[in-house]
């Protein structure tokens, strides 16, 4: 059984009243999504899609659901009019951790693993909670919770609008919107991450929920992409 959701936090921030606003018509620079997982033979599919004429820096960050721990943060570089989509599914058995796969040929920070169907992954990681939960005190980044790559399954992620590719100063806009048939330079952009090549995001125009510009989540018990 398929189950379609849509879920969206939309915010922006005003320069004139220094506030943080949810916009009625689903538009802003921060989407959140409440659940994801991996567990029970689930995958769950993300689309991000850009519809402005504008290049975006995009940071996509995981956190596990027992203490909210961050298990995976990527960037994510969009095309003007360009979507992403990616699949969170289990590395292996139920004990494994969650890895993000994706079709897409937009570039991230950090790059991922080509895997031999042609699509690339990462895996998450359980770094922020490794430790031991001992009797005296936890140790390392252990909270006392479980360290085993299984909490890295399920959790919840938000979506946030670092601001727009200019290509000044690197020549990253070219590299991530390249000529059509033209796969994106994403050496470049590897390059040019740590200088943030980007301009303020503009506001209440980035991303949305709704079908012009949009962010959508969902879960199935069947492994499936979603394609771009």
């Amino acid at each position: 059984m398929r189950y379609g959701l849509a879920f969206g936090i939309a915010a922006a921030v005003a320069p004139a009243a220094h506030a943080m606003l949810v916009n009625p018509q689903g538009t802003g620079q921060v989407l959140v999504f409440p659940y994801y997982t991996a567990n029970g033979g689930n995958d769950t599919l993300i689309t991000v899609a850009n519809t402005t004429a504008h290049a975006k820096a995009v940071k996509v960050r995981f956190h596990e659901g027992y203490d909210g721990r961050g298990v995976l943060d990527l960037d994510v570089y969009l095309a003007p009019h360009a979507e992403w989509a990616a699949s969170v599914t289990s590395s292996g058995d139920a004990t494994a951790t969650a890895r993000l796969v994706t079709a897409s040929s937009a570039c991230t920070v950090p790059a991922l693993t080509a895997l031999p169907s042609g699509a690339r992954s990462i895996d998450f990681s359980g770094a922020s909670f490794a430790g031991e939960d001992t009797y005296a005190a936890p140790t390392g980044n252990s909270d006392g919770g479980p360290t085993t790559p299984d909490r890295t399954r399920e959790g919840h992620f938000d979506v946030i609008e670092m601001g727009e590719v200019t290509g000044n100063a690197h020549g990253s806009l070219g590299a991530i919107a390249p000529p059509a048939g033209i796969v994106p330079d994403c050496g470049t952009i590897t390059a040019a991450d740590t200088t943030k090549p980007v301009c303020p995001p503009r506001f209440a125009t980035s991303f949305s929920t709704n079908g012009s510009i949009a962010a959508l989540a969902r879960w199935n018990s069947t492994t499936q992409m979603a394609k771009v």
